[in-house]
């Protein structure tokens, strides 16, 4: 069972006919699609066993789903639409995606149905990883630390944080990466007391100490 029929198993088993989220990173954990950074201000809504993507209009470029793309200007009146057809009267959501203002939102969108919302279930099942994941996970752990041992060799005087952090990235990319989650920390002498340290032009210089962390 993929994991978002999981999931919409167990909204038909706290009897919500459908249930939507807004979360870019548990809207790519459940579908599998794209990158979450492509997902910002994406909008997924499941309805018994069908699931609707909402993406703005001028994402075009898709991997082939299952799933119902549609416009995210179209959010509202398609949503409308499809719970009066299926006759849906409660709606579900994640309370720890949900802000005041995006409840007050929310109850204009679903206006007449009754909203509920439900501990964070997703992060529940992204407690246990599946045997892709591990896979993935073997495989990130495997390039992180291919790439570390090539960047300290790198490591020189005159060399700057910028420099080395555009390198390590390079690198990482190189060794099979499709990109990086954080931005690499790379800081020298007094800049490595700071553990969020942006790179800068700020030169190794001789005999002093660097820091080297991986995100």
């Amino acid at each position: 069972m993929t994991r978002i029929k999981k999931f919409q198993k167990n909204i038909l088993e706290k009897k919500l006919g459908a249930f939507f989220l807004l979360d870019k990173t548990n809207i790519f954990y459940l579908t599998k699609l794209l990158n979450p950074w492509q997902l910002w201000g994406a909008k997924l809504l499941l309805i018994k066993n069908e699931q609707y993507l909402f993406l703005p209009k001028d994402f075009q470029k898709l991997p082939k789903t299952s799933m119902k793309i549609e416009s995210l200007s179209d959010f509202r009146q398609i949503s409308k639409e499809l719970l009066s057809r299926n006759r849906i009267r409660k709606v579900g959501y994640l309370k720890s995606e949900m802000t005041i203002q995006g409840l007050e939102k929310a109850r204009r969108v679903f206006r007449g149905r009754s909203l509920m919302g439900i501990s964070d279930a997703i992060s529940e099942m992204r407690m246990q990883k599946d045997k892709e994941e591990m896979r993935i996970i073997m495989r990130a752990a495997g390039i992180i630390n291919k790439s570390f041992t090539k960047i300290r060799k790198l490591i020189r005087a005159g060399v700057s944080e910028k420099e080395l952090a555009a390198k390590f990235i390079e690198i990482i990319k190189d060794n099979g990466a499709e990109d990086i989650s954080f931005p690499p920390v790379i800081a020298f002498g007094s800049n490595s007391a700071y553990p969020h340290h942006q790179p800068t032009a700020r030169k190794l210089r001789k005999n002093e100490d660097s820091s080297r962390r991986r995100r």
